[in-house]
């Protein structure tokens, strides 16, 4: 027997909790801005055979702050959070027994899918230090492509 998952938001939170996490994602990229830049630049030394002490080498400056690249960097961890929650938590058109049958199960394997990766990662690499916000944002984006493909398995609109 299924336990029932209880949804709390109308249909139309499931855009807003989209448009949330598109948000954040751009908060991400912002924050990653000059680990883009760095990377190109160094990449671009390389593929020409230019030494960073010759001339006509590109050269890297900082774009942003470290501390304004760490605050757009939880901004965009809460935004993801927030938006994947509201969407998670949000009402289908028609929701039925067999939905939430589904989101159970979604939620199921997402939860074992999350920990069996996260110790493949520590198995493979032992140093690794997890932080819990990405292990919880791995398990919601999983949920979400989890439930996504059931949805579309089963063709329920």
């Amino acid at each position: 027997m299924y336990l029932k998952m209880k949804t709390y938001f109308p249909f139309c939170c499931k855009r807003a909790g989209t448009i949330i996490v598109l948000i954040a994602i751009l908060f991400s990229m912002a924050a990653g801005i000059n680990s883009f830049e760095k990377g190109y630049v160094e990449g671009y030394n390389a593929g020409m055979g230019i030494n960073n002490t010759k001339k006509g080498s590109a050269t890297y400056e900082e774009i942003i702050s470290p501390e304004l690249s760490n605050t757009l960097n939880w901004i965009s961890i809460t935004l993801s959070f927030g938006g994947f929650l509201l969407y998670i938590f949000s009402k289908e058109k028609i929701e039925d027994e067999f939905l939430q049958k589904l989101r159970y199960m979604s939620l199921e394997k997402s939860l074992i899918f999350t920990w069996i990766f996260a110790l493949i990662l520590l198995l493979i690499n032992r140093s690794a230090n997890f932080k819990v916000f990405y292990i919880l944002q791995l398990q919601l984006i999983a949920y979400v492509l989890i439930y996504h493909y059931y949805k579309v398995k089963f063709q329920i609109k």
